[in-house]
């Protein structure tokens, strides 16, 4: 599915959001707060928007991208901006890294696309140094609010016309929306992090809740 639509993902990004995934993205990594030389995982890279903000805010840094999809990789390193960063095709759930040699792991809208959430989290874990820090960017359900009504006829209706209108892909995007809606409340991801063994563990909601930006650190 995310091979079918690499091609059209970021503008679609920037679309569906307003242009605040940006943003977003740039408060995730900035939350990271590893040293200036410190080396950075991001996970689910795709086309590598997160690790452009990784290096444009620490210009020293390793920055390494983790991705399974092939087309989303090709494009990511097409990126003239990119050239420092290193690629690794693999899945994020069994990462081909030695344990505690990363300074940050980050995702941006990935975890609610695997097939287990807490592997994902495990693997992170494995891979930080002590003191590291984790960071997800993902959508989410949002609480019972005045807009509920609106929000759910944009994920359940706007998104997928989009998903038809830009990528010529409705059902990739029908499953965005049914993917936000079914995945675990934000709430719910906090108590996985600290049940695995993540400190310090908080989140901030975007988006009219739609969108939660999560951290925590290895102790």
């Amino acid at each position: 599915m995310f091979a079918r639509i690499a091609q059209s993902y970021n503008m679609l990004n920037r679309i569906m959001t307003f242009g605040q995934d940006m943003k977003w993205r740039k408060e995730a990594v900035q939350a990271l707060d590893v040293p200036p030389d410190g080396r950075i995982l991001d996970l689910g890279s795709g086309t590598g928007d997160v690790l452009y903000e990784a290096l444009q805010t620490y210009p020293q840094s390793t920055a390494v991208g983790v991705d399974i999809t092939l087309e989303m990789v090709q494009i990511g390193r097409r990126r003239k901006e990119l050239d420092r960063a290193l690629w690794v095709i693999a899945d994020v759930q069994n990462l081909p890294f030695a344990p505690s040699i990363f300074n940050g792991t980050i995702s941006a809208f990935l975890i609610r696309n695997v097939s287990e959430v807490c592997p994902t989290l495990k693997e992170q874990l494995r891979v930080l140094c002590d003191g590291g820090k984790l960071v997800c960017l993902e959508t989410t359900p949002a609480s019972k609010s005045p807009l509920s009504f609106f929000t759910s006829l944009y994920l359940k209706r706007i998104i997928p016309i989009l998903g038809r209108l830009i990528a010529q892909d409705m059902d990739a995007y029908t499953y965005l929306a049914d993917s936000t809606t079914d995945f675990i409340p934000a709430e719910r991801l906090v108590e996985k992090l600290i049940s695995i063994g993540f400190l310090e563990v908080n989140f901030i909601r975007r988006m009219f809740g739609m969108v939660a930006i999560h951290t925590a650190k290895k102790a």
